[in-house]
């Protein structure tokens, strides 16, 4: 393990050429400050986005059973903007789970940044273990985000970070995480010739899952998305290290 502080991102199914600028400053970020950075772009393709949004959750579990001080996630539309601080500096006493809430007025699960403690893993654990269940009405939110919504309520080691973490609709502030979703979409710039990458390598695949049909190599996705994300989350630990646990 080179570093205390693992900073992360998913990039599946082409979105790594979408948001290759934004990867880039995070990457950029990591460097400048001696972070471990990993983008998980392997598999390439997964076969819905619900999957990739909710392997983050056992990828924080695994990055802090691997023994890092920190663990961050961040989605690969969030640009690390050049004046954000170190992550340390947002320590607040007896909280060990940092979020932010977005242009809804509720918690945005794509910025995450978590202080390895017994209660932070408690709580991801927590929120791996009900993937099946719903969340009340008020906290419904899509794939994994409503269950932050919902057991973050319940948490005294969260603290709500400002705007500046996580900011998904104001253009004007001087933020440290720009994230293009929602109101902010509009202000990202896609890089040149992106969106031909990404058609070109999502025919790939279409044809790659017609050739295995063909030779009875594919099998369709198993109905439960806890068992999909199990074998997702194996995948990742056999090509990024970092999620290996120590134990």
């Amino acid at each position: 393990m080179k570093s205390k502080i693992l900073i992360f991102s998913i990039a599946q199914n082409g979105y790594e050429f979408t948001y290759s600028k934004c990867i880039k400053s995070q990457q950029l970020y990591a460097s400048r400050n001696s972070y471990e950075y990993v983008l998980v772009n392997r598999p390439a393709w997964v076969n819905s986005p619900k999957e990739s949004a909710w392997l983050k959750i056992p990828l924080i579990v695994k990055g802090l059973n691997r023994g890092y001080e920190w663990v961050v996630f961040i989605d690969a539309d969030g640009e690390i903007r050049s004046q954000t601080p170190r992550i340390e500096s947002i320590e607040v006493l007896g909280k060990s789970i940092y979020l932010v809430h977005g242009h809804s007025g509720r918690i945005n699960s794509g910025v995450i940044i978590v202080k390895n403690t017994a209660d932070a893993k408690e709580f991801f654990e927590q929120i791996l273990n009900a993937i099946e269940a719903e969340v009340p009405e008020e906290d419904k939110a899509p794939y994994e985000n409503g269950h932050i919504i919902h057991h973050a309520k319940e948490s005294r080691y969260v603290q709500i970070l400002d705007q500046r973490w996580n900011n998904t609709d104001n253009a004007n502030l001087n933020d440290f995480v720009r994230h293009y979703t929602g109101p902010m979409s509009q202000y990202y710039k896609k890089p040149t010739f992106s969106q031909l990458k990404v058609r070109i390598f999502r025919f790939q695949m279409k044809v790659n899952t017609q050739i295995a049909k063909l030779i009875g190599f594919y099998s369709e996705p198993h109905d439960s998305l806890k068992y999909r994300l199990e074998k997702l989350v194996q995948h990742c630990q056999n090509n990024f290290s970092v999620f290996m646990s120590v134990d």
